[in-house]
C-alpha cells in the first residue's frame, strides 16, 4: 500500500503550492508597478514538470498559475478585479501554450533519449527549445501589451522582459530541477546524522555572506563578489545533490531581488542589471554542473569498477569451490556428509539473493537434517508439510509459486501457516542433488521478502547448475561401481591363483595388508597407499603362466624349474602393463624380488632403480611367508622375523621399511593375517 506522500494526489496538490509560491516568489522581481518580471520561476518549474510528466499535469499547471496570476495582480499590481481576472487568464494561457510549443519540440526531437548518451547535441537541442519558448512567449505578451494599449517603449520593454524572464527561468531552473528528479546519488557527503548540520551550515554561511556583500557592509565589487558566489556554487557542486544547488539558486535570487537595487535606476537600468545578473548565475551554474557531472561520472565509473571487480571475485570464488567440490565427489566415494556441506554453501554463493535456505538428506524416505541459513536448524518452517520423497525421485528442481495455494492443494485444513506468515506469497525452490539411488541432498530455497520481485529465471539457472551437479554425481556412481566390479574381478583372479597354488593360500591378501600398513607410515598420499595396497593384492598373479607341476611339486626344484618359476615376475608384469590405470601398480609387481645390493631379479638392478612400492612388497612378501605354516616348514614367530629382516637390512631389504615393518610386528600386525 503506497504511503500518502507517494500517493498522485499528493504530488498534485505539492505541484498546484509550489507553482503559486513561485508566482509570489516572481513578485519580489517586479519593479515600478510593472507586470514583468524579470525571471520566471514559474516556466522552469512549469516546464519541467512537463519534461516529466507530460501532457497529463497541464490542466493542473493551468489552475495553478491563474490562482497564482490572480493574487499577483491583487497583491502586487494593485489591479481592478476585472483587470486581475484578464490578467491571470492571459498569463496562464501563455504558460500553457509555450508548454505545449515545448513538449512539441522536445518530444519531435527525442530530446529526452538522447540526453545521457550525447551531451552536446542534448544541450543545443535544450537551448534551442528553451529560445524558441521565450520567442513564443514574447509574441503573445507582445500581443497582450498593446491590446491593454501601452507605449511603444513598454511593449519594447515587454518583449524584452519577457523573452529573458523565460529564457532564463528554462535554463536556469529547468536542469535543476530536472536533474534533481533523476538523481541518485547526493554527492560526496554520504547520509548520517551529521548531514543536516553540514548542510545548515554551508547554507546559513552562503545567505549571510551574499547579504552582507549586496548591502555593501564590505566594499562593494561585483567582479569580487561573482569569485565568491562562483566559489560557493563549484563546491556545493562537489559536496551537495541537485536539490542543494536548486536551493542555493532560489536563496540567491531571492536576495538579490529584494536588496540588489538602486531607487534611482530606471526599468531598462533595472533590466540591465538583472540580465547581467542571471548571465553571470548562468554561468556559474553551467561551470558547477560540468564538474559535478564529471566527478560523478567518475565516481560513477570507480563505483562500476569496484562492483566488477567484487562480481569477477565472486565468480572465481564460486569456480574455485565449484572445482573443490568436483574434485571431492570424484576422489571420495562413501563419505557424502564431506561434500554436501560445500555443495549446500556452494548453491547459497550461487543463490544469494534467497532469503532463507536449508538442506537435509533424504535416505529412503528418511529426513536428516544437514544445515540452514536464516533459519534455526532445528525449526525450518514446513519441512515435513510440503517434503514429498516421490516427487524428488523424478524432479532434480520443484518450483512451488505460492507456498499457500501448494497446502491448501495438499491439505484441506490448512492452520500450519499462521505460525509462518511471511510465508503466505512466498516461493520456495526445492534443488534435488542425487548422491545415490536411494540417498539424496535436499536444499530448500526460500524467497518471501520480496517475492513479486522474483525471477523466474532463476528457476532456469537453478536446473542448468543442479543438472551439472548431479552428473558429477552420477559420474561419481558410475566410477564407483566400475571400481567395485573391478575390485570383483581382481579378488576373484587372486582366489584362482590360491586354487592353483596350494601352498600360498590367502598369502596375496596378507602381503597386501602388510604393504598397506607400511604405505601409511612413510607418506599421507592415499592413491600412493592404494596402489601399493592392489600391487600387494596381484604380485603373484603371474604365477598362472607357470606350470602346475612345478608350482606344486613336493621335492625340492631343479635350477631349470627355480628359473622357470622365477619368470612369473614377467608374466605379472607383462599383464598388468597391458592395462592403462594399472602401470604403476605392475612397475611394483615386477621390481618386488629386487634386491637392495643388486642381486635380486628380474633386472638385477640397485636400491635407486628399485621402486618405493617394490621394496615394501619386498618386506611384506617375506614377513607374509615366514608368518604362514608351510608343508615343509612351521609359521616364524615375529621375534625371529624381526631378527631375520635385520640381518638383510641393507643388502635384500630397504633399512627404513626394515624399521616400519620392526614397529608393525611390535603393534602386533600379524594378529590380522590368514
Amino acid at each position: 500500500m503506497k504511503r500518502w506522500w507517494q500517493l498522485e494526489e499528493f504530488h498534485v496538490a505539492l505541484l498546484i503550492i509550489v507553482l503559486v509560491a513561485s508566482i509570489l516568489f516572481e513578485s519580489l522581481f517586479l519593479r515600478d508597478t510593472t507586470s514583468h518580471v524579470t525571471l520566471s520561476v514559474t516556466t522552469g518549474i512549469a516546464f519541467t514538470a512537463m519534461m516529466i510528466h507530460q501532457r497529463k499535469v497541464l490542466p493542473y499547471i493551468f489552475i495553478a498559475t491563474l490562482f497564482g496570476f490572480y493574487l499577483q495582480a491583487e497583491i502586487y499590481l494593485n489591479f481592478f478585479w476585472t483587470d486581475s481576472v484578464l490578467f491571470a487568464i492571459c498569463k496562464a494561457a501563455i504558460l500553457l501554450v509555450i508548454l505545449e510549443i515545448s513538449r512539441a519540440l522536445i518530444f519531435n526531437s527525442k530530446l529526452l533519449s538522447i540526453i545521457h548518451s550525447q551531451r552536446i547535441e542534448a544541450l543545443l537541442l535544450f537551448v534551442s527549445v528553451a529560445v524558441i519558448a521565450a520567442l513564443s512567449a514574447s509574441l503573445m505578451n507582445l500581443i497582450y501589451c498593446a491590446l491593454i494599449g501601452p507605449t511603444i517603449i513598454t511593449g519594447g520593454l515587454c518583449v524584452y522582459s519577457t523573452f529573458f524572464s523565460t529564457f532564463s527561468g528554462i535554463v536556469i531552473i529547468s536542469p535543476l530541477l530536472y536533474m534533481s528528479n533523476n538523481e541518485m546519488r547526493t554527492g560526496l557527503i554520504k547520509h548520517s546524522t551529521f548531514k543536516y548540520f553540514i548542510y545548515g551550515v554551508f547554507l546559513i554561511t552562503f545567505t549571510v555572506l551574499n547579504y552582507l556583500l549586496i548591502i555593501g557592509i564590505f566594499q562593494f565589487q561585483f567582479s569580487r563578489h561573482l569569485y565568491i558566489i562562483t566559489g560557493f556554487f563549484i563546491a556545493a557542486a562537489l559536496l551537495f545533490s541537485y536539490r542543494f544547488l536548486f536551493v542555493m539558486t532560489m536563496i540567491f535570487l531571492m536576495l538579490y531581488g529584494v536588496f540588489y537595487h538602486n531607487p534611482l535606476w530606471s526599468y531598462f537600468d533595472f533590466l540591465i542589471a538583472s540580465s547581467t545578473l542571471y548571465v553571470f548565475l548562468l554561468i556559474t551554474l553551467v561551470i558547477s554542473l560540468i564538474i559535478k557531472e564529471y566527478v560523478e561520472t567518475q565516481q560513477q565509473q570507480y563505483i562500476e569498477l569496484n562492483q566488477m571487480n567484487r562480481q569477477l571475485q565472486k565468480t572465481l570464488d564460486y569456480v574455485h569451490k565449484f572445482f573443490s567440490l568436483s574434485k571431492k565427489i570424484i576422489t571420495n566415494c562413501q563419505d557424502h556428509e564431506l561434500y554436501a556441506k560445500d555443495t549446500f554453501d556452494l548453491t547459497n554463493m550461487l543463490f544469494e539473493n534467497a532469503d532463507a535456505s536449508f538442506a537435509y538428506f533424504d535416505n529412503s524416505g528418511k529426513i536428516d537434517m544437514l544445515a540452514s541459513k536464516n533459519y534455526p536448524i532445528k525449526q525450518i518452517p514446513l519441512l515435513y508439510e510440503l517434503h514429498n520423497s516421490d516427487l524428488f525421485k523424478s524432479r532434480d528442481v520443484f518450483y512451488i509459486r505460492n507456498i499457500e495455494k501448494r497446502l491448501k492443494m495438499l491439505y484441506e485444513n490448512v492452520t500450519v501457516l499462521n505460525k509462518y506468515q511471511y510465508l503466505k506469497d512466498g516461493k520456495r525452490v526445492y534443488v534435488v542433488f542425487r548422491f545415490s539411488i536411494d540417498k539424496h541432498l535436499i536444499v530448500g530455497l526460500d524467497y518471501y521478502k520480496e517475492a513479486r520481485k522474483f525471477d523466474t529465471n532463476i528457476v532456469q539457472k537453478i536446473q542448468d547448475f543442479t543438472g551439472l551437479l548431479n552428473k558429477l554425481f552420477l559420474k561419481q556412481q558410475v566410477a564407483k561401481q566400475n571400481r567395485m566390479l573391478k575390485d570383483d574381478i581382481i579378488r576373484a583372479f587372486v582366489r584362482t591363483l590360491d586354487l592353483y597354488d596350494r601352498y600360498t593360500k590367502g598369502h596375496s591378501e596378507d602381503v597386501a595388508m602388510i604393504s598397506y600398513e607400511i604405505a601409511k607410515r612413510i607418506n599421507d598420499d592415499d592413491n600412493f597407499h592404494n596402489a601399493v595396497y592392489w600391487a600387494g593384492l596381484l604380485h603373484d598373479i603371474g604365477k598362472l603362466g607357470v606350470s602346475y607341476d612345478i608350482l606344486n611339486k613336493d621335492g625340492r626344484l631343479t635350477d631349470d624349474e627355480y628359473a622357470h618359476i622365477k619368470e612369473h615376475v614377467n608374466f605379472s608384469y607383462n599383464v598388468l602393463l597391458d592395462n592403462e590405470d594399472l602401470k604403476d601398480i605392475a612397475v611394483m609387481v615386477r621390481d618386488h624380488h629386487e634386491r637392495i645390493d643388486g642381486k635380486g631379479y628380474p633386472r638385477g638392478v640397485k636400491d635407486p632403480e628399485i621402486s618405493l612400492g617394490g621394496k615394501i612388497i619386498a618386506v611384506a612378501d617375506a614377513v607374509a611367508t615366514m608368518a604362514t605354516d608351510r608343508p615343509y616348514r612351521k609359521r616364524v614367530m615375529p621375534k625371529k622375523i624381526a631378527q631375520e629382516l635385520k640381518e638383510h637390512s641393507g643388502t635384500q631389504f630397504s633399512k627404513d621399511i626394515v624399521d616400519i615393518m620392526d614397529s608393525l610386528l611390535e603393534n602386533n600386525i600379524l594378529a590380522k593375517i590368514n
